[in-house]
């Protein structure tokens, strides 16, 4: 949990920018993603850059620093659209899974714990087996990074 805490925050979503950015996890003070051009279209334009730049210098660069920032903004904008729409999809069958099972009990990790505006505490924990986040409601509220047992009966 100590790792968790000190280096997690570092590491935000991934976004495309024509401004010179440094990785943390690797520690580059300058980084540039770029695969295959058939994997994701903004590995196509670096492509297509570099080979401009590498034939006939920055005058052989084929896209202006403006027009990749509109690209790249409406880019960013579709990515983290489907990287949440994943994560909430993931969520919602780890609840169906969790709910249709009777009588088990699952090991976690609180990470985060606050009372909504009904006076009810929204309790996520990482469940270490499934290596999933779950949203619960609790009675209290708990320190976060401290183990609890969550336990599903026919009733809950």
């Amino acid at each position: 949990i100590v790792v968790r805490d000190l280096y997690l925050p570092h590491f935000n979503f991934s976004y495309d920018s024509t401004l010179r950015t440094s990785h943390f996890g690797l520690g580059f003070d300058s980084y540039s993603r770029v695969t295959s051009p058939l994997r994701r279209y903004t590995d196509l334009i670096t492509h297509h850059q570099i080979k401009g730049y590498l034939e006939n210098g920055k005058q052989g660069i084929p896209f202006s620093s403006r027009y990749l920032s509109k690209i790249l903004n409406l880019v960013n904008y579709r990515n983290r659209n489907a990287h949440l729409l994943q994560r909430d999809n993931e969520n919602y069958w780890l609840n169906i899974y969790y709910t249709s099972k009777h009588n088990i009990s699952y090991v976690g990790t609180i990470l985060s714990s606050y009372c909504n505006y009904k006076g009810v505490y929204v309790t996520s924990v990482h469940i270490m087996c499934l290596d999933k986040k779950v949203t619960v409601a609790t009675y209290s509220k708990y320190p976060v990074g401290s183990p609890c047992v969550l336990t599903k009966t026919r009733d809950t």
